[in-house]
């Protein structure tokens, strides 16, 4: 197959790999290639696929035009799991840009095993959640296979709507820790909060609840405002725990609303708290926060059952992970929006649940952001503490 070069990309002799000794020449941009087949390779950029060449010499595929074509439908099952997952992060990145719209009716687009006959097979897929498959209403449809630098991409597809925010009226009564419920003083939602973080400024350790940004600032997203810094505002939104009825009771203040930020990786606030509260990273009695697990984009995850502890639902268990890297767009007041990078699991929240931590037996992976019909979307714990520069505390 002809390609077309976009870059200055160098020639690797032996084996699709960067080292000094292997590098007999290059090509300049708009050269044109005679490209032989598709192989894994190093890692180069965060893309592993190469292209093979006569010779026995290789290219690295991030320096050619193009990326929708296929050698044949079976180069892809060749693969391992960790070698099919890293080609699926490259193209869900590219069709995330190119059909994640109202053309297709792409509610989201995750990384999952490929189901045949509703049984989960040992390969992994593309998956597209859409509206409706039914060709009536008018989408594009999504072919069995997407082509993608040489791969024929197995996809799945499924009808789901857009995922939906968790948080309700408020309720009394339930329990104040990780898991129970919160919300804004004089507001009228409230949702549940994930775990304590903290980190140390001037010689002082600061201690914040980790919630969700629409749980704490559900107003302000109204108004388009996507981020919150105390120290840049004058105003400070106080939070109480556990939720209650419009009550502005002093009892229940918990803290105020310290950070925030919802954008395409994001809904997360930081409740700043007092230093002496009752409030640790102990769920009930047996179960405590004891650490954080990233796994973000570790298909070795997919399948693994998960425990929620919910300010609604309470303690949920038996659900799985279906997928480590998903993508999904949601609604705030008939806007649309796009969370990426998400854990999916299956569906074990409610109304009241956005903000709960989520647990691999003692482990935390992160917390709740919303849900559709089938499916429960979390926000990686790692990338909250890595982002906000916190530690999980040791209260």
């Amino acid at each position: 197959m002809k390609a077309l070069v976009k870059t200055y990309l160098n020639i690797r002799t032996d084996h699709p790999a960067i080292e000094l000794d292997n590098n007999p020449g290059y090509y300049d941009p708009g050269e044109e290639i005679e490209v032989l087949g598709t192989v894994i390779g190093q890692p180069y950029k965060g893309n592993s696929i190469w292209y093979r060449l006569t010779n026995n010499a290789f290219v690295w595929s991030g320096g050619i035009d193009g990326v929708e074509f296929t050698w044949n439908t079976d180069t892809f099952e060749q693969l391992n799991s960790q070698q099919q997952n890293e080609v699926l992060l490259l193209a869900k990145e590219y069709y995330t840009d190119h059909m994640i719209s109202d053309d297709y009716g792409v509610t989201g687009i995750f990384i999952g095993k490929k189901k045949r006959a509703g049984t989960d097979m040992d390969l992994l897929s593309l998956s597209f959640q859409v509206k409706s498959k039914s060709d009536q209403h008018g989408f594009k449809t999504i072919p069995p296979f997407l082509p993608f630098k040489g791969f024929a991409i197995p996809t799945d597809v499924v009808e789901d709507d857009y995922m939906e925010m968790q948080f309700v009226f408020p309720g009394d009564g339930l329990r104040g820790k990780p898991g129970g419920s919160l919300s804004r003083i004089d507001q009228a939602d409230w949702g549940s909060c994930a775990f304590i973080a903290e980190n140390e400024a001037d010689g002082f350790v600061n201690y914040y609840l980790v919630t969700n940004y629409h749980v704490a600032a559900f107003d302000l997203l109204l108004q388009n405002r996507c981020s919150y810094d105390v120290a840049k505002h004058d105003e400070f939104l106080h939070l109480v725990m556990p939720s209650w009825q419009a009550d502005s009771n002093e009892e229940n203040k918990i803290g105020f609303l310290y950070k925030g930020l919802f954008d395409e990786w994001h809904d997360t606030a930081l409740i700043r708290i007092p230093g002496d509260t009752d409030i640790s990273n102990l769920l009930d009695e047996n179960v405590r926060i004891d650490s954080v697990v990233d796994i973000i984009d570790d298909v070795s995850f997919i399948g693994q059952a998960v425990t929620m502890y919910g300010g609604f639902s309470g303690a949920v268990t038996g659900k799985r992970i279906v997928s480590v890297n998903s993508s999904q767009r949601g609604r705030i007041n008939g806007e649309i929006f796009t969370k990426s990078e998400l854990i999916q699991v299956e569906r074990m929240s409610h109304g009241g649940d956005s903000g709960s931590p989520v647990m691999i037996g003692d482990q935390l992976i992160g917390i709740i952001i919303g849900a559709d019909k089938n499916n429960t979307y979390v926000l990686s714990a790692d990338k909250i503490l890595s982002f906000f520069n916190l530690k999980l505390s040791t209260k």
